[in-house]
């Protein structure tokens, strides 16, 4: 599934590849440095190596299983899609995008 993640003041000036360990800390590093390395994650939509340090409004787009991201984004990404019911499944994705990952990625993982 593809995920866009805008990185926030809080995350700026970290690499790129311990953000993601920070956001999909049950992914294993060599499933996600083959993830970088097949293109499937992307920094400002282009290519990335992993070594890039973040700046804020930088957009990383993921292509990965949500059952690597955090289990609080999961959780909360179910209720919010069950909550939009009846809108378009693209308004609960740009709710989930612009609200729900910049609040959760400032809150501590469990």
């Amino acid at each position: 599934m593809k995920h866009i993640i805008m990185i926030q003041k809080n995350d700026a000036g970290q690499r790129l590849d311990k953000f993601l360990e920070k956001l999909m800390p049950s992914m294993p590093k060599n499933m996600l440095y083959k993830l970088i390395r097949k293109k499937d994650i992307r920094y400002n939509q282009k290519r990335c190596q992993g070594n890039e340090i973040l700046q804020i409004n930088d957009s990383i787009t993921i292509y990965a299983k949500d059952e690597f991201l955090a289990p609080k984004i999961k959780k909360i990404s179910k209720i919010i899609k069950e909550k939009l019911g009846s809108r378009s499944r693209q308004s609960a994705s740009t709710v989930i995008q612009n609200l729900l990952y910049p609040v959760l990625l400032t809150v501590p993982l469990l």
